[in-house]
């Protein structure tokens, strides 16, 4: 038990404190409701003995009034008008019914003859006016003998007497709910007393100690969140909600980041690392998703570059099994493509071919500069420049500082010298078919020179099943010439077979005749 209310003292003082609260609180509310009451009880006995008294002060007022009237017949001296009269009447009549219907209290008999009393009363007092004014003092006089005053007081006193007896019984019973409640407000602030403060100090010390505990766990944990999550290189924090919102912050942050870096935004910083601090979080949280972040980084161009090359390299394909039967549109497509595709600004195309003697060329058969397709008849010698020595070498070649009036790039603001050129010889089967020069405003990365290496190789292989093919197609028109050639020499000699029977059979139709006419003659 020793054990288990030490262990749970602060929730044991907070529960007796919180009940102490709960029932002083409680007992207090309900006490002031009681109070409210007991006192708003007063009040209304007060407003209804005054309103009460008002309905007599009304026929005291109209006595006055009119007597004085009697002895002065002067309109000033009559100051209580009918008018008036009827109103403090209503007035206050209608209050006491609010009043009396608010504390359900009820007395018919004796309320209702007040209130016809009064009405009464108010109507004699206008005829007796009247009398007054139409200076009927006899009629008055005669009136006047009735006292009707006297039997309205005698109807008035038991209706009052009733009802100030109703209103001192209530007031009494007001009164000691009011001392009652007061006394149990004193009992519950004693039991406070005794109780709560005692109870109130050994919590105060036992939260002082826990307070102690408590920073110094924040302090480790400051120590661990620069440690192990980020340090800012700053002063370290003593205050606990700075300690904690910067634990929180730098999670938070650590999720967002991670958050980005999986939805692919490799661009993502941790605001606050900077040259200050770099060097004290290289092994922590911060540290290790900067270096996963480079590294997923590196994968994604990895990836975009493969990509990039696969993706082109197909497209290119595409282009050769759509030209591959004719070389001239072959060369141009395929150079188009090339030099749109590494975003570059002019191109050339050449293929090793001999000429009438035997001797080999590299000729021009495709050229691409501005968007236009320009046809230039040019034809380089094995060897020569930069382009036949490249065809020698059989290597790629990047130049970064071109030679002066080596090549001009056309542009409407202009003639502009390119920056880099890029000269790829096409091999198949280790034997260069052709090369392409591809000029531009910005170097070559090593991803486009690979695809363009490998662009040369396929389109090497095209060219060489070109020119196969255009020997077939030769050869082929070649035999059918030939083949024409001997279907007509073997028609114009049957032909001259047919002519030749004719003119033997023409013979021996003479011959016979000639025959007949010796025969005939010998006979």
């Amino acid at each position: 038990m020793k054990t288990f209310i030490e262990k749970n003292f602060i929730n044991l003082g907070i529960i007796i404190i919180g009940i102490l609260i709960l029932l002083s609180g409680g007992l207090s509310f309900y006490n002031e409701r009681i109070m409210e009451k007991a006192l708003r009880i007063k009040d209304q006995s007060e407003a209804v003995k005054k309103a009460t008294e008002d309905t007599y002060t009304n026929i005291r007022q109209m006595d006055v009034s009119l007597r004085g009237f009697a002895i002065i017949p002067e309109d000033q001296f009559f100051f209580y008008k009918i008018d008036a009269a009827k109103e403090g009447n209503r007035l206050a009549f209608s209050k006491l019914d609010e009043l009396l219907k608010v504390q359900g209290y009820s007395d018919p008999e004796n309320y209702n003859e007040v209130k016809k009393g009064m009405e009464d009363y108010i109507e004699r007092y206008e005829k007796m006016y009247n009398y007054l004014k139409e200076n009927k003092r006899e009629e008055f006089i005669a009136f006047m003998r009735h006292d009707y005053g006297k039997y309205f007081w005698e109807t008035y006193k038991k209706f009052a007497d009733r009802l100030y007896a109703y209103e001192e019984k209530i007031n009494k019973e007001a009164e000691a709910s009011y001392q009652a409640a007061i006394f149990r407000n004193s009992l519950v602030q004693t039991l406070m007393i005794i109780l709560g403060i005692p109870t109130l100090t050994m919590l105060l010390i036992k939260l002082k100690n826990q307070e102690t505990t408590r920073k110094a766990l924040l302090i480790n944990l400051e120590e661990n969140n620069r440690r192990f999550l980020f340090n800012p290189g700053n002063e370290k924090q003593e205050n606990a909600k700075e300690i904690l919102e910067s634990s929180i912050q730098n999670l938070q942050k650590a999720s967002d980041f991670v958050t980005q870096i999986s939805e692919g935004n490799y661009s993502v910083n941790w605001e606050e690392l900077n040259e200050s601090n770099d060097s004290l979080n290289k092994s922590n949280l911060v540290g290790k998703l900067i270096q996963m972040r480079e590294q997923m980084k590196k994968v994604k161009q990895e990836d975009e570059k493969r990509i990039w090359l696969t993706e082109g390299l197909a497209q290119f394909s595409d282009i050769i099994r759509n030209n591959q039967n004719n070389l001239k549109e072959l060369g141009d497509n395929c150079l188009l493509f090339l030099v749109k595709y590494l975003q570059s600004e002019q191109g050339s195309f050449f293929i090793l071919q001999e000429d009438e003697s035997g001797d080999k060329k590299l000729n021009m058969i495709s050229c691409y500069a501005l968007n236009k397709k320009k046809f230039l008849e040019k034809s380089i010698e094995l060897g020569e420049g930069i382009l036949g020595q490249a065809f020698l070498e059989g290597e790629t070649t990047m130049i970064t500082k071109l030679p002066d009036g080596y090549t001009y790039i056309n542009s409407g603001l202009g003639e502009t010298s390119p920056s880099c050129l890029l000269i790829v010889p096409m091999k198949f089967n280790d034997e260069v078919k052709a090369i392409v020069e591809i000029a531009s405003f910005h170097k070559f990365s090593e991803t486009e020179i690979n695809f363009a290496e490998r662009a040369g190789e396929i389109i090497a292989s095209a060219v060489a099943n070109a020119e196969n093919s255009e020997k077939t197609h030769h050869l082929l028109n070649q035999f059918k010439s030939q083949t024409e050639q001997l279907k007509a020499q073997e028609e114009e000699l049957r032909q001259n077979m047919e002519e030749m029977e004719a003119t033997q059979e023409e013979m021996r139709r003479k011959e016979q005749e000639l025959e007949s006419r010796i025969a005939q003659s010998g006979s």
